[in-house]
């Protein structure tokens, strides 16, 4: 019944965005983007009992994919910051579309609307074996606002969107609720290099997770706690 639900709510939140989308312009004029990224990370579980406790505090490395109303990126990395070596994948897509567009043309301001769907892995590594520390799918919607501007060949946008959505075990029924504050400024200058550009990004995300305990990986359950994380994403990369 908790997974029938969720469906529904999920197909729901892609509906209402895919008819926004649909209905919107583009968000910017920077075309394709490709870029490397440094993230610092620091993902936490504070919890009485070290054996499930752990700190994420380290740099990984990542992909970002962007172009107008998308972004993707995977990020990946370890961390021997705690007591144990931490493994960290990090999937992140955001589908953006735009509100009020009639009302604000012509203006640099706009109003962001954001599917966002998040994948997050953390593995404990002890003795040549991994464990699951935290596994969930996150998906939900945002709304916030942004700048963009052109001036010649440059292209510069940003955004602040605060976002809410549904958190499940990726493998299991556990689930909650998942908030997120994203922010994103990126530059573009369109054909450095013949018809190739140069794209220089920073992002943030904070995230918590209000979701099962850490006995949520073996059973049924421990009632909700909740994870908190921010990223910093610089990048750098081409765009055409």
């Amino acid at each position: 019944m908790t997974s029938c639900r969720l469906a529904r709510a999920l197909a729901i939140l892609t509906l209402i965005l895919i008819g926004v989308a649909e209905s919107s312009a583009q968000l910017s004029e920077g075309g394709i983007g490709l870029s490397v990224a440094l993230v610092p990370v620091n993902f936490e579980f504070d919890h009485p009992d070290p054996s499930v406790a752990f700190t994420f505090d380290d740099a990984v490395y990542g992909i970002v994919f962007t172009r107008a109303g998308l972004n993707a990126s995977v990020y990946r990395g370890s961390s021997t910051s705690s007591s144990r070596e931490l493994d960290l994948f990090d999937v992140n897509l955001s589908i953006l579309g735009e509100l009020l567009k009639d009302q604000l043309e012509g203006s640099p301001v706009f109003v962001p609307i954001m599917l966002h769907s998040t994948y997050r892995r953390v593995r404990r590594i002890e003795a040549n074996s991994e464990f699951a520390a935290f596994e969930y799918t996150g998906i939900g919607l945002g709304a916030g606002i942004g700048l963009r501007r052109q001036q010649g060949r440059i292209h510069a946008t940003a955004h602040a969107i605060p976002g809410i959505g549904l958190a499940t075990r990726s493998f299991g029924t556990s689930g909650g609720r998942t908030t997120l504050l994203d922010g994103d400024v990126q530059v573009a200058l369109d054909r450095v290099f013949g018809r190739f550009g140069v794209i220089l990004g920073y992002g943030f995300r904070w995230q918590s997770w209000r979701v099962g305990g850490p006995d949520a990986f073996d059973a049924a359950g421990a009632g909700k706690v909740t994870y908190d994380g921010i990223n910093h994403a610089l990048r750098v990369g081409l765009s055409w």
